[in-house]
């Protein structure tokens, strides 16, 4: 009689995955009624693992860690000296290198742009290579007049693939796919200038607000002095027996 041995290994492999998949559950959060208490360093860094018991959350108000290396190198990220004086294009051009919503807008118009590389691609012919291989094992035993014949035979094969796909006609779908990644791409482009204007206009808003509140001190400074003037002319008159309290009264209720 014959029977083939076939050896099959693909289920060994998969079990693992499937063990690895379900450990890191804990790296999502414990409870859904429960605020998410991240694993941190001594610095306060998220990082990804399960939190210790010391860091669970107390209460409604609980905040997430906050980064004390990230605290003290943010602001010399921005190059800015304390007791230098800045003109407003050279605040706008500093906001603009450092704020990360003109960053954002060009990560997004960098990908709208690749995007409309990749639609220009279904143009190009698609090949494909692929390699089968397999391993079977034959035994056979024939018994006849107290004789028994054994035959063994394993047979190895492999067989490769390479296949070209080329699409020449769609009706116009790859092209009308090519047009709308491209007007993706300039709406992109649009959002990106518009991230700038937002953040041109934030800072020169923010710069006149500080000139016209420097200006108002300045004002506000001046008259205090011009007031605490006239209330010590009227107290010298009044010490003089030419003037009355009430002139005093009214001159250091101007001054306060």
């Amino acid at each position: 009689m014959g029977r083939p041995v076939t050896l099959t290994v693909s289920l060994s492999l998969w079990l693992p995955l499937a063990g690895c998949a379900t450990m890191s559950l804990n790296l999502a959060p414990e409870r859904p009624d429960a605020p998410w208490a991240p694993a941190t360093t001594p610095s306060g860094e998220i990082v990804a693992g399960p939190a210790s018991l010391s860091s669970q959350p107390s209460g409604s108000n609980y905040v997430l860690p906050s980064n004390r290396n990230l605290a003290a190198a943010l602001p010399a990220a921005f190059g800015l000296e304390r007791h230098s004086p800045y003109t407003l294009p050279e605040l706008i051009d500093i906001a603009q290198t450092n704020n990360p919503t003109t960053r954002n807008a060009w990560n997004d118009a960098r990908s709208a742009a690749l995007a409309a590389g990749i639609a220009k691609s279904a143009f190009l012919p698609m090949i494909s290579a692929g390699i089968v291989a397999g391993d079977q094992k034959f035994h056979n035993e024939n018994s006849a007049l107290g004789t028994t014949l054994t035959n063994d035979v394993a047979a190895k094969g492999n067989l490769s693939v390479v296949s070209l796909q080329w699409l020449l006609f769609d009706f116009g779908e790859r092209a009308a796919l090519v047009d709308v990644a491209k007007q993706g791409s300039v709406i992109s482009n649009i959002a990106f200038t518009a991230a700038h204007q937002k953040v041109i206009y934030n800072v020169s808003l923010a710069f006149y607000t500080f000139a016209a509140a420097r200006a108002r001190l300045a004002s506000a400074g001046e008259a205090l002095r011009d007031a605490e003037e006239i209330q010590t002319a009227a107290q010298h008159r009044y010490d003089q027996g030419i003037g009355t309290v009430v002139e005093v009264a009214q001159t250091r209720q101007a001054a306060a």
